[in-house]
């Protein structure tokens, strides 16, 4: 996607893109272990009195995401535009589950996690993706597609790599 263009999809506010910039500036938040009370309050402006079940899917995956990695995952920068091949993947995998295209959500699981944790971080994002749905945050599942690329820049991970042997 050129600039000009990703300037236009960016500007347009469609609910999509709003809503999925707003969980990847949460995500990148509790990456670099700063996440603003700012930030936490959106989600009761977004979900209303089901902002504290979304809160505790949301931070649920990412620690299940944390924990049952292959490797550490690129995250950006708060703030920054453009995704990590990384933010895609995840935020497509999330889109497998809230779409019911368990093809593409056992895709991404196979990259993302090794087999045996494979089943935990599953169950994590389909908890997470009905609660996205309850509250009407839609991440399309041909996500990879649509997604702007931007200048990728690398932050800290919140995903922390595992040795396969540690797990055993």
């Amino acid at each position: 996607m050129t600039a000009p263009a990703r300037k236009a999809a960016s500007s347009s506010g469609s609910l999509a893109s709003r809503d999925i910039g707003f969980l990847l500036e949460a995500w990148r938040q509790a990456a670099s272990g700063n996440v603003s009370v700012q930030h936490l309050c959106e989600f009761g402006k977004r979900c209303g009195p089901s902002a504290d079940a979304m809160i505790e899917a949301y931070f649920t995956f990412l620690r299940v995401l944390e924990r049952s990695s292959r490797r550490t995952l690129a995250v950006g920068h708060p703030g920054c535009p453009g995704m990590t091949p990384d933010e895609l993947q995840v935020l497509s995998l999330l889109g497998g589950a809230q779409s019911g295209h368990w093809t593409l959500l056992d895709a991404h699981l196979y990259w993302i996690a090794p087999k045996g944790p494979r089943a935990v971080v599953a169950a994590a994002a389909i908890v997470l993706a009905e609660a996205l749905t309850k509250n009407g945050v839609e991440i399309a599942a041909s996500l990879r597609n649509e997604a702007p690329r931007g200048d990728i820049t690398w932050g800290p991970g919140l995903v922390r790599a595992h040795a396969q042997s540690n797990t055993a």
